[in-house]
């Protein structure tokens, strides 16, 4: 079983007498790319900001690599590397010296700077200053300064931003290969919810602070236990809602001719027989297409609210 590098447990932050995290708690394992999802306002910069140590935690506790953020803060901050907005890098200077720069600050050895820059793609642009960077560069070269120290958990909030496709392409094959060759941990937040389906392996989605949800994504469509949406659409639906309440103990929505019901992928089967059983006339039966931003939309109730 895979190390949890990064835990949030029973947070909560107030600004003046609003609680803006509640009771919020989660954790992301060594190797795992984590989606951090929320509308506006539901507390995710503010979880991003307490774990990376630049606001107080009021309540709970956040532990990196094992380390408490409020009690061993400085220990803590060695296992963690964060984007928050922006990259802060200095543009009038090139992004090998940027590095350098850091390096030295944090007593990193400079062998580094090139491991790192090579890492994301700018080992052939490392000597051009950073303002004639593209975005999708710049960005790259601030996820090589919050790589330098090598850290076991990366936190990036909105790092797709203006980034034109194959920016967002670039980083996600870029976190892609942190995660599954490196052991890093990440934890993304963004909006652009088809884009957390392809770089994810699981999503945490919190509401007005607190935890909503947490699902695995990837191939848990392929397992027998997963439970995966269904449309039956058949001639005679009377007849078909009949067998389904008295035979069938499964909750289902009807449209025109077509039943929704969730099942497990074991079990369809036995309904199909069990309707045709009864005479029922089937037409088509096909899965549901749940894509993240369905499931995202269902659990927050399509809420928004503004930073």
């Amino acid at each position: 079983m895979s190390k949890t590098v990064l835990e949030i447990k029973n947070v909560s932050k107030y600004f003046g007498k609003a609680k803006v995290v509640d009771n919020l708690s989660f954790e992301v394992k060594e190797g795992e790319i984590l989606g951090f999802l929320g509308p506006n306002g539901a507390g995710k910069t503010t979880t991003i900001k307490m774990i990376l140590g630049l606001l107080s935690i009021d309540e709970g506790s956040i532990t990196i690599n094992g380390y408490d953020v409020k009690k061993d803060f400085e220990k803590a901050m060695e296992f963690i590397g964060g984007i928050v907005e922006n990259p802060d890098m200095y543009g009038y200077m090139s992004a090998v010296d940027n590095l350098k720069l850091y390096a030295k600050i944090r007593n990193v050895d400079y062998s580094e700077v090139y491991k790192k820059l090579e890492l994301v793609g700018l080992k052939k642009s490392m000597n051009q200053k950073v303002s004639k960077y593209s975005l999708g560069m710049k960005q790259r070269a601030g996820l090589a300064l919050s790589l330098l120290h090598t850290p076991k958990v990366l936190i990036l909030d909105e790092p797709t931003n203006g980034l034109d496709p194959v920016g967002i392409k670039d980083l996600r094959d870029i976190l892609k290969k942190l995660a599954s060759e490196k052991g890093i941990a990440v934890l993304v937040s963004s909006h652009i919810l088809s884009e957390m389906e392809l770089m994810c392996d699981r999503v945490v989605v919190i509401n007005e602070g607190k935890f909503i949800k947490t699902q695995s994504l990837g191939d848990e469509n392929q397992n027998i236990d997963a439970t995966i949406g269904y449309e039956i659409k058949v001639k005679n639906i009377e007849k078909a809602v009949q067998v389904f309440n008295q035979k069938i103990n499964k909750e289902i929505k009807t449209e025109n001719n077509t039943i929704y019901v969730s099942l497990k992928k074991n079990e369809i089967s036995d309904i199909i027989r069990a309707l045709v059983f009864d005479d029922v006339q089937i037409e088509t039966v096909v899965e549901s297409a749940k894509t993240l931003e369905n499931m995202f939309f269902d659990v927050t109730k399509g809420g928004k609210k503004d930073e």
